[in-house]
């Protein structure tokens, strides 16, 4: 959870821990894949900014990918490493991007991962909730987020487009209302 302006804000990825449990990890693994993450977003950050990224033996294969997905897709951004907060919901989340596509007439929400496989279940409830906090300041995007699974031998990502319909969103409002009623039952949230 995160506090903003004396309120308590649930993270998106304290919602999706209620569907996910990584305790067969080895704690020392998750703690190392998780630096590596950030490291990664922290250059692509960087790399946005026109500012000069560090990188890392583990971080450059996933950097060089980034890159070959950069030099394909062709982005604008208008937004990197952005953080949201919605007070209807108590939900806050830090977008990766939002980028101007050459064949796109919205704005697209993009993610970045470092990991080994696509995670089909939770992707999709994550660029679902971002897309709600984006849409919550007024921001209109288009019906659909893009996954980019960065490979980290550097070469071009998978890159994986998951739709929006309403009763995946339905259900992560539902999430999100679970989440507040297992930490301070009852909450009303309308």
């Amino acid at each position: 959870m995160l506090e903003h302006n004396q309120k308590q804000y649930a993270r998106v990825s304290d919602i999706l821990s209620l569907l996910k449990n990584f305790d067969h990890i080895n704690p020392v693994v998750l703690k190392n894949k998780q630096e590596i993450g950030t490291m990664v977003h922290k250059a692509i950050a960087d790399d946005v900014a026109d500012d000069f990224p560090i990188l890392s033996p583990s971080t450059y294969g996933y950097y060089k990918s980034y890159l070959a997905w950069k030099e394909i897709a062709k982005p604008t951004f208008l937004l990197s490493e952005q953080r949201f907060f919605n007070d209807s919901l108590r939900l806050t989340g830090c977008i990766d991007a939002l980028v101007q596509l050459p064949h796109s007439t919205l704005p697209v929400l993009v993610d970045f991962k470092t990991s080994s496989v696509e995670d089909g279940d939770i992707w999709p409830l994550q660029g679902h909730l971002y897309a709600h906090l984006v849409e919550s300041v007024g921001t209109k995007i288009a019906p659909h987020f893009l996954f980019v699974k960065l490979d980290k031998n550097g070469k071009s990502p998978h890159v994986f487009c998951y739709p929006h319909d309403f009763d995946t969103m339905d259900y992560c409002t539902n999430l999100v209302k679970k989440f507040w009623e297992s930490k301070f039952s009852p909450l009303n949230l309308s």
